[in-house]
């Protein structure tokens, strides 16, 4: 796209009379040209979410997905791994599971360290997923919680622990960082300090992967008020927010997308466009029992509007390719993304 405007450009400069001016502004508007694609196109990111090891045809049905799109299209992978959360009802290589060493203990509960015991289980689908993808960031989930009580009292009273557990474990398997879907619902969060307790966990779990090359993504919504505070969460360094308020799409979508980049901006006005990322919700295709919120035409209008008010992640909740659900299901779909990556859009 932009070497045609490129031409078009320069096609104007042979009119000027002299040819050696001609050659310095064509020269110029070359340099301009560079010093303004970075800006534009490369920069932007698409997240992709998706369950692993639960079925391994599912997993490879998955992989083969995301090895079909341009490498622009798939910036980084969020796997889900149910077998650690601690939840005895999760699922691991299609049957019933019994996590380890027990439930009530795993992500859910706050426990970093049982990465550690999962050795044998990562290595069923990490090498296949890395050659999938070589280009993506792999940063799967390191804290799947909505209890604010346990948050509280074990995580962030044992923060310099599960941490330093956090990114031993990620430098041991090789991954490029971690997720936190923390949602403050069972029950809420009304810790006086709320706030400045989840910047300053952010920030010191931040640090320490940044310390390592590695990084650090966060679920935000707007129905939390201690998840809605962009600004406070972008301040703490994270690499993106990905708020989940847009799977559904909602009516209000362009000012509500003006209110989440204004916020993220003001604690970071140098790289607020790829901190701030907007979720997409790709199962609401009026399939199993879902509403249709998602159409050809109104997803190329979101991301249109996303790319006008300066946007450049996007974050699809979820792949899901079991020949039953089928996420994304239509074919527009890897269009549209693949478009947005690439700057063709």
């Amino acid at each position: 796209m932009f070497t045609c405007v490129a031409a078009r450009v320069l096609l104007k400069l042979p009119n000027q009379k002299s040819k050696s001016g001609w050659a310095a502004s064509s020269a110029m508007m070359i340099s301009a040209l560079l010093l303004y694609l970075p800006l534009v196109a490369g920069s932007r990111s698409v997240s992709w979410w998706f369950s692993i090891a639960e079925n391994t045809t599912t997993d490879a049905a998955n992989m083969a997905y995301l090895a079909s799109l341009p490498k622009e299209a798939v910036t980084r992978v969020m796997p889900d791994m149910g077998a650690i959360k601690g939840d005895g009802e999760e699922i691991y290589d299609g049957k019933p599971w019994t996590p380890k060493p027990g439930k009530g203990t795993g992500i859910m509960y706050g426990d970093a360290w049982v990465w550690w015991l999962y050795e044998k289980e990562v290595a069923t689908w990490y090498p296949a997923l890395r050659k999938a993808v070589p280009d993506a960031k792999i940063c799967p989930w390191i804290l799947d919680t909505s209890n604010a009580t346990m948050f509280h009292e074990k995580v962030l009273k044992n923060a310099t622990a599960f941490i330093s557990d956090a990114v031993a474990i990620a430098k041991h398997y090789g991954f490029d960082g971690w997720h936190i879907d923390y949602e403050d619902e069972r029950p809420s969060d009304s810790y006086p300090d709320k706030h400045d307790d989840l910047r300053k966990f952010l920030k010191q779990f931040a640090d320490a992967l940044h310390a390592e090359g590695k990084e650090l993504v966060f679920d935000v919504a707007g129905w939390s008020s201690l998840l809605s505070n962009y600004t406070n969460i972008a301040a703490s360094g994270i690499d993106q927010l990905q708020d989940m308020s847009f799977y559904a799409r909602p009516g209000s979508y362009k000012e509500d997308l003006a209110s989440f980049y204004s916020q993220v901006k003001a604690s970071n006005p140098t790289s607020w466009a790829t901190q701030a990322g907007v979720g997409i919700g790709v199962y609401y295709d009026g399939h199993n029992g879902y509403s249709e919120e998602w159409t050809e035409n109104n997803t190329r209008a979101f991301l249109s509007e996303v790319i006008k008010q300066g946007g450049e992640a996007i974050d699809i909740f979820r792949l899901c390719r079991n020949t039953v659900d089928d996420w994304p299901r239509a074919d527009w779909w890897a269009t549209l993304i693949a478009a947005f990556a690439t700057g063709t859009l």
